[in-house]
């Protein structure tokens, strides 16, 4: 199982822009973020976490952060 997302997967998953995932990473919201060359790599976990909060407890799991 993959540990970690990249930001064009997390954009898909919750149906938002790249550019709006980059400034959740930058602001600190999905935890700590590692960047690999030109790669941001968010853990799953820490994803996960954020999501359910933020996401799953506000509107049902459309997506709205």
């Amino acid at each position: 199982m993959k540990k970690y997302l990249n930001i064009s997967e997390i954009a898909r998953i919750t149906n938002k822009e790249r550019s709006t995932v980059f400034r959740w990473v930058k602001a600190g919201k999905l935890g700590h973020v590692h960047k690999v060359g030109n790669e941001y790599q968010v853990p799953l976990a820490g994803f996960e976490r954020w999501w359910s909060v933020n996401v799953q407890g506000t509107d049902g799991g459309k997506g709205e952060a």
